[in-house]
């Protein structure tokens, strides 16, 4: 598999900014003895990421628990093969009643027509489809936010 650059960089542009708003994030990978390990650019802010073999990340029971005792009713979602693993992760989380937030730009796939035909089918079953640079600015709400200097500067290095 050969991930979309941009929307690796992407991801990678969200979770650093996660970090400093203090909203829980996880990495999982997908079998990785066979297709490799989490991708570097997203591997450093990740000690362990969940190692999983079913597409969902929700058949993960760790990240279900900690998704429950955090109380979360939004999860933003970002990654790799927006048809297969993006796209059952999110068609879980929706059938837990938890409203999905899809970050067009920061998911991928090898194909362009499995990429936007997966959006579709998400937003058509409830997820909301957003950007990154929307996702950074509403975690922030306003310019007097104490971070806001930092994530206008990282939107505009792109």
């Amino acid at each position: 598999m050969i991930p979309d650059a941009s929307a690796l960089l992407q991801c990678g542009s969200i979770v650093p900014v996660a970090d400093l708003m203090e909203v829980a994030k996880w990495a999982s990978v997908q079998y990785p003895k066979g297709l490799g390990p989490l991708d570097p650019v997203l591997a450093k802010h990740f000690n362990t990421p969940m190692e999983k073999l079913d597409f969902s990340a929700i058949a993960i029971e760790e990240l279900v628990e900690s998704i429950n005792q955090r109380g979360l009713a939004q999860i933003v979602v970002v990654g790799i093969e927006t048809h297969i693993c993006v796209l059952q992760t999110t068609l879980d989380l929706l059938a837990s009643q938890i409203d999905v937030f899809v970050v067009a730009d920061a998911v991928a796939a090898r194909g362009a027509l499995d990429h936007q035909i997966a959006i579709d089918r998400m937003q058509s079953e409830g997820a909301a489809i957003v950007t990154t640079e929307g996702v950074l600015f509403e975690w922030c709400r306003t310019a007097t936010h104490p971070q806001f200097k930092m994530i206008s500067e990282l939107v505009r290095k792109g």
